[in-house]
């Protein structure tokens, strides 16, 4: 999940037996300032219609500021992957706030690939509803039209919290990461 207080935002990713999570990785004036900016090309999108403008205007220069959000998460997952000999298929990325409304798959990494090119990625509005699809998803087994059961790739819950003080922490987000981190 990612959480954000009144000083930083924090960065939790889950991969099967083993949880990471980072702070500092965003500033909250920042963030402020990236949310303040996607309003602003929202904006004048409607009102210009001038979609080649809101691209190279807006799009690509919130996208680039966003990068250290998915540059931090793509380490962890590569690491581990390398580490482990096995392959995360997918992401399952779960945003917050305005971050819901941007389309965090095509932040570019440190090489221009975009993050959705690199990954497969699957949004989850929140991190307990992805906790109660991953305990369904336990719980029944999936099979094929030959009869043979299906295993799930690993999988990675990457979530963002508030932004500013007006939205402290949620409680019990620690709690609600451990039982995600379990299903």
């Amino acid at each position: 999940e990612y959480h954000i207080n009144s000083a930083y935002l924090t960065i939790f990713v889950l991969l099967p037996k083993s949880r990471y999570f980072r702070t500092d990785v965003i500033p909250i004036g920042e963030l402020d300032a990236i949310r303040l900016r996607w309003a602003k090309g929202r904006e004048t999108l409607k009102s210009s219609g001038n979609i080649a403008h809101w691209e190279k205007g807006y799009l690509n220069q919130v996208l680039n500021r966003l990068m250290p959000l998915v540059d931090r998460p793509t380490t962890i997952v590569r690491n581990w992957e390398q580490k482990t000999g096995r392959r995360i298929e997918r992401l399952i990325v779960v945003p917050h706030r305005f971050l819901h409304s941007m389309p965090l798959h095509a932040v570019p990494l440190q090489d221009g690939t975009p993050w959705g090119d690199a990954f497969a990625i699957q949004y989850a509005p929140s991190a307990s509803v992805l906790w109660q699809l991953l305990r369904r998803q336990k719980k029944k087994k999936t099979s094929d039209a030959s009869g043979a059961v299906r295993r799930f790739a690993p999988a990675v819950a990457v979530a963002y919290s508030p932004i500013s003080e007006d939205h402290p922490p949620l409680v019990f987000s620690g709690q609600e990461v451990q039982a995600v981190a379990e299903a």
